[in-house]
């Protein structure tokens, strides 16, 4: 249950109690009024018929009863009160009903007002030897129909004071506790690892206390991933950087050697002097061996760092890396758009692309099974746009994994600034797309806008286990 609907409860229940004690004080109240007026009618009525018996008995027993009734009964019926001749053989009354005043009381109301019939009667035995009697008894619709007029407008008040004041209330919470919303929805936010939002002020002291302290939290959040970010980069720039220095050693050192080696090798073996086979033999074992060696150490070296990347930029690079796995059965089509020309200052940017191609092909082959694969590249309104799928096993992609691979390439990608996306679920294969800030170039690749960087390739469902 949220905070307002417990407002909201509290409120109604505590709205509800007011209402019930109002009820209650209105309902004593009226029955107060009504036993107050029927008594004091009742009462007022018996002694006046009281006297007037008392004095029709004296002056004449027999006959001036049967007077007082006949009197009686041409009186104008009385308000509250009825009077009733009652004998032994007859019993009528001797005032109509009370005439109809208009509106009546509801029956719960008269019903809540506890009239008792019995404790407002009055009865007057006449002494004239035939067992008459004279019954007062009260009436009270016409006093609790009073009481009703009374208590109407209290109760209207009270019940249009609630309703009123359910709305005030509704709109207060609901105006006073939306900061709260906010922060929720910024909390949220923060969650997802967007560390933009902030909270605007209120004028409440202690919510404006908590929206500060929110944009102060996520501002230090930005801050410390923008160092992470940036230290990130300095790592891999470092590691690129070193690899970089590894290659170009063993291209100097271990190349020139293995190239020497071949050469005085190739030499003995045709040296036009008379020599043993077994050493010419010898010598053609060293020369095989250094072949390999120097193909061993230039796979090492493409590996650390690709030459093309810096002497011929990205496209002819990632075309090479696409050639390369042509060799291990893994067919890559490349769909690159004309990007900007290569540049020195672009090769740090350049390489760590490189690399997500690469991490990518290597986990699609290794834990897909893919046997084909397609790279997309563009470059257009300030983003660059790199996708990548295979036809492999594909696997779950809203449950983390426990490898490495996409962790690292997913901090490659935060290094650079930019976003990553994983669309995969087993048997459908795998979709990685990019997305970094990069220069446009609108007049060299016009459709960039029409055409959706996210690769497709036909699926081949295969089971299998997920990549790393």
């Amino acid at each position: 249950m949220t905070l307002v609907t417990r407002l909201q409860l509290l409120f109604a229940v505590l709205t509800l109690g007011f209402l019930v004690a109002g009820l209650t004080l209105v309902i004593h109240h009226a029955r107060t009024a009504v036993h107050a007026e029927l008594t004091s009618a009742v009462d007022l009525t018996t002694a006046l018929v009281r006297s007037a018996v008392a004095d029709t008995n004296g002056n004449a027993p027999a006959s001036g009863t049967d007077d007082l009734v006949d009197r009686l009964e041409t009186v104008t019926p009385q308000r509250h009160v009825r009077l009733e001749k009652v004998r032994e053989d007859a019993h009528r009354p001797l005032t109509a009903a009370a005439p109809d005043r208009g509106a009546t009381a509801p029956a719960w109301f008269a019903w809540l007002v506890g009239f008792e019939a019995a404790a407002h009667t009055r009865t007057i035995t006449l002494n004239d030897g035939a067992g008459t009697a004279l019954l007062i008894r009260a009436e009270p619709g016409d006093e609790i129909a009073e009481a009703w007029q009374g208590a109407r407008g209290l109760l209207a008040l009270l019940v249009g004071f609630g309703a009123v004041a359910a709305v005030l209330i509704q709109w207060l919470l609901r105006r006073t506790l939306a900061p709260l919303q906010q922060l929720s929805g910024g909390l949220g936010a923060l969650e997802r690892g967007d560390y933009t939002r902030r909270l605007a002020t209120t004028g409440t002291r202690e919510l404006d206390r908590l929206a500060d302290q929110f944009n102060a939290l996520a501002a230090a959040l930005a801050r410390t991933r923008e160092r992470n970010r940036l230290l990130n980069r300095a790592l891999m720039d470092a590691q690129e950087h070193e690899r970089r220095h590894l290659a170009r050693e063993l291209h100097d050192e271990m190349g020139q050697c293995t190239s020497a080696l071949q050469a005085e090798a190739v030499a003995i073996r045709d040296d036009r002097a008379p020599l043993p086979a077994r050493i010419r033999d010898g010598a053609e074992a060293i020369r095989s061996t250094a072949h390999h060696i120097h193909g061993l150490a230039r796979n090492l070296m493409r590996r650390l760092h690709p030459a093309d990347l810096d002497t011929l930029g990205l496209g002819p690079a990632l075309r090479s890396l696409a050639e390369d796995w042509q060799g291990r059965h893994l067919q890559v089509r490349l769909d690159i758009a004309a990007l900007p020309p290569h540049a020195t200052e672009d090769t740090a940017r350049d390489i760590h692309l490189y690399r997500l191609v690469q991490e990518a092909l290597s986990n699609a082959k290794r834990h897909g099974g893919a046997e084909r694969a397609r790279v997309r590249l563009r470059e257009c309104a300030g983003t660059l746009q790199l996708g990548i799928a295979d036809n492999g096993r594909g696997f779950d992609a809203t449950t983390p994994t426990g490898g490495l691979g996409l962790a690292g390439m997913r901090e490659r990608v935060r290094s650079l600034g930019g976003r990553m996306r994983v669309h995969s679920r087993p048997g459908a294969g795998t979709v990685l797309v990019f997305r970094f800030p990069g220069a446009c170039v609108p007049a060299a690749v016009p459709d960039c806008q029409k055409r959706a960087v996210t690769p497709t390739i036909t699926v081949r469902p295969t089971p299998g286990r997920s990549p790393s």
